[in-house]
């Protein structure tokens, strides 16, 4: 039978295409006929190769795509050709590809097996490169029918796959390992080589992670950690890939970090990663090593505690604030607790009274479990720290310290500067309340001086001439407190000239001595009459003795008649000094406070009764004077306070001459300018008793009439009057009289008032103040009759 006929009758592959209705649907008696049509195109439309063998192995029955696909039309097999026949006929073509060292009996051998235990998936190559897929099924007939795909463009797709998973394999940085379920090596990538065998290839298949590894750390590969034995270590590897365990630090023999990590296969297998994380690890050791810098050289004292409150690290400024050669600083992992105890024990804080040591250390914990913010501690070396406490990301506690002592100082120092400040201010009340009760006085007590020191030595009667002595003496010592009144407010540059230091304690104590013997106190003098001048300010002087006075005059309260002031002068020949010493026998000064008691403020005295100025600004005079003001004092002999000025020699001035003494034969023209009636007439007799001729005005525009009608050596004139003050009566003078201008002389009562100061000051015109002196008044007149005067003789 030809090949035609073997296809119609034993295959019947094909239908007529021509097929009429009756095909598709088949009279009854034609039913197996038109079954196997239907059955046959199936058959050929399948994109598969089917071959059917019966229980024998011999060839029933085959599609076209079985020819198609091995190209063998003319080698087709017959029914009843054995299957080994068929393959041996295949090989002899060359139609399929014997893989190397297999012969074709061996070929045919396996495929039998491989068929007739209905094996699938069984791979044959073909000639011309083709890569098939067979399987082997079961028939109910005890046959086998054996499918062939091919599956060349598949595995292409497969293989390009699997290609370019193992390029990306081999590109990574991290290295691959693949061990099988028995830990035994399968595959690694390239990096495996280069990481840990400097590049020389040990893909060792099959070796055991027991052996790599063990080869590794006895080899130097791998350094052990720090008290492990190499088996010790192998172990822990081994435990590592089979528990899974990510990130386990391992350190090569050259200094790498490397991390590995082990991962569960889909085999059951595992896949061991190595990173080398050298380089990461130093730019976190670099960026770790910068931000530490940057802690260590913050002023401000950090410490860090973790979520335990334990100690993990502290800045050199923490160190500084805290610890010493006495006090060990904390270890890491030391809990808060333990430091603070030794901290509290050292006596390095200041526990605020009421509180003992365990409540301290509760209180300093607590501040740090509530992230308190800006809590103050002081430290026995006087240190004031501000603390604040943050909570961080890990819940532990970061603790700031700043030392705000510098801070502090500063806001007491401002303090100290508003309470000057508001001193000043009083002061300055004080002295336009002197200034007006000065002026007040000036005037009255300007005609009792004056009027009594014009009868003095003129009156036969021994009695009555004592008591005009004694009256002088009053109005004396009243115009001396007012003086010293004023030189207390009025704030001007030191007048320094020869001056007698007894003359300046005597005018101090007639101000402030009556308070000392209103306590019942005695006052004792011991002033050295042959004492030299010395160069100072009378009035300043005068200040510093008036504040030792007072001072002593409140510690010598509490003692009643006991207690004693006593004031003594004496020379210092070895020096050349003049000494004042004012000495009390009150309780003394605290040793500890001796050094502060001329600081600005400082006072022992209780609130409200002493301001702390006194004495450092009388500190102040003296430095200024060249001179030193001193303390020595004890509980035993009391407080002595010692004024040193240098002497400077000459003669003692007479202070209150007799009005006749001043007379030197000379007579001048005078005209006297006052709105005070009784004081114009008391400087015109007081003048005309040392032999001028005097006329008076009530103001200053009567004083320019009198100059029009009479012409005038001197003109003395009073500051504060109504319609014309003594400015204008000078401005009035220089631009009528110029040559007149220059011989006005001011005598005011007022020299506070800051229109009256600034004028004095611009010295424009000579002056002295109320209460008249008859020695200053006669220096007056000389010095503006020297001016231009035409004295008569």
């Amino acid at each position: 039978m030809d090949r035609n006929q073997n296809d119609i009758e034993n295959r019947k592959r094909t239908v007529p295409a021509n097929q009429d209705e009756s095909a598709t649907n088949p009279p009854a008696d034609a039913q197996p006929a038109w079954t196997q049509t239907r059955f046959n195109e199936v058959l050929e439309a399948l994109d598969e190769a089917l071959v059917l063998w019966d229980s024998d192995l011999q060839f029933v029955m085959s599609n076209r795509r079985l020819d198609e696909m091995f190209n063998t039309q003319d080698l087709s097999p017959q029914p009843g050709d054995h299957i080994g026949d068929v393959m041996q006929r295949q090989m002899k073509r060359g139609s399929l590809s014997l893989p190397d060292g297999i012969s074709p009996d061996q070929m045919v051998g396996q495929w039998i097996a491989a068929i007739t235990n209905y094996e699938k998936d069984i791979e044959v190559t073909t000639k011309d490169g083709r890569i098939l897929s067979a399987s082997s099924h079961k028939t109910s007939l005890n046959g086998y029918l054996v499918t062939i795909r091919d599956i060349t463009a598949q595995r292409h797709t497969y293989e390009d796959k699997l290609a370019a998973i193992s390029d990306a394999v081999q590109a990574l940085d991290d290295v691959i390992t693949l061990y099988d379920s028995d830990l035994r090596f399968v595959f690694s990538n390239q990096k495996r080589d280069s990481m840990f065998y400097e590049g020389q290839n040990h893909q060792e298949v099959g070796k055991s992670l027991y052996d790599v590894a063990l080869e590794m750390v006895t080899s130097g590969m791998l350094v052990l950690p720090e008290g492990q034995t190499a088996d010790q270590w192998v172990t822990r590897a081994i435990e590592i890939a089979k528990t899974y365990e990510k990130n386990y630090p391992m350190k090569t023999g050259d200094g790498r970090q490397i991390l590995a990590s082990s991962h569960k296969s889909g085999l059951d297998g595992y896949l061991l990663t190595f990173r080398d994380v050298t380089n990461e690890r130093r730019a976190e050791e670099d960026r770790l090593a910068a931000v530490n810098d940057a802690i260590q050289a913050l002023d401000e004292g950090l410490v860090l505690y973790d979520s335990e409150m334990n100690f993990v690290i502290g800045n050199r400024k923490l160190h500084d604030i805290f610890y010493s050669d006495d006090v060990a600083p904390p270890q890491v992992g030391e809990n808060v607790v333990d430091t603070m105890k030794r901290l509290i024990d050292s006596e390095f804080y200041v526990i605020p009274e009421g509180l003992s040591k365990t409540a301290f250390l509760d209180q300093m914990t607590n501040t740090i479990k509530s992230y308190r913010k800006n809590a103050v501690l002081t430290s026995q070396a006087g240190r004031v720290l501000n603390t604040s406490v943050h909570k961080t990301a890990l819940g532990g506690y970061l603790v700031s310290f700043s030392d705000i002592t510098e801070q502090r100082r500063i806001e007491r120092e401002l303090e100290r500067q508003r309470e000057i400040a508001h001193q000043n201010e009083k002061l300055s009340a004080l002295g336009e309340l002197l200034a007006g009760v000065a002026h007040e006085l000036n005037n009255p007590l300007s005609i009792v001086v004056g009027y009594a020191q014009m009868v003095q030595g003129r009156i036969d009667d021994p009695v009555i001439n004592r008591r005009v002595e004694r009256i002088a003496e009053a109005a004396e010592r009243s115009a001396k407190i007012v003086r010293a009144f004023l030189a207390m407010a009025r704030q001007r540059p030191a007048r320094m000239e020869n001056c007698r230091l007894n003359d300046v304690i005597e005018d101090a104590l007639s101000v402030a001595g009556s308070g000392v013997r209103s306590s019942g106190a005695r006052i004792e003098l011991e002033l050295d009459a042959s004492l030299p001048l010395v160069m100072a300010d009378a009035d300043q002087m005068a200040q510093v003795f008036i504040n030792l006075i007072v001072n002593a005059e409140h510690v010598l309260t509490d003692l009643g008649e006991r207690g004693k002031l006593i004031v003594r002068t004496f020379y210092d020949d070895r020096t050349g000094d003049v000494i004042a010493e004012v000495h009390d026998n009150g309780p003394g000064i605290e040793p500890d406070i001796q050094s502060r008691i001329f600081e600005p403020f400082f006072t022992t005295k209780d609130v409200g009764s002493g301001t702390g100025v006194g004495l450092a600004y009388s500190h102040r005079i003296v430095d200024n004077h060249g001179g030193r003001l001193t303390l020595r004092s004890n509980a035993r002999s009391g407080t002595s306070f010692f004024v040193r000025l240098s002497a400077v020699g000459g003669p003692a001035l007479e202070t209150n001459p007799p009005l006749r003494k001043l007379a030197n034969g000379r007579t001048h023209r005078i005209l006297v300018v006052d709105d005070e009636e009784h004081v114009a007439d008391l400087i015109r007799e007081l003048l005309e008793c040392m032999g001028h001729q005097v006329t008076t005005a009530k103001c200053g525009r009567d004083g320019l009439r009198c100059i029009e009608e009479a012409e005038f050596d001197v003109i003395l004139s009073d500051f504060k009057m109504p319609d014309l003050d003594g400015e204008g009566f000078h401005a009035a003078l220089k631009k009528t009289r110029p040559d007149l201008a220059a011989r006005l002389g001011i005598i005011t009562g007022d020299s506070m008032g800051q229109k009256v100061l600034a004028f004095l000051r611009s010295g424009a015109c000579p002056h002295i103040e109320k209460p008249i002196d008859v020695a200053e008044l006669s220096a007056l007149i000389e010095q503006l009759a020297s001016n231009g005067g035409d004295p008569r003789p």
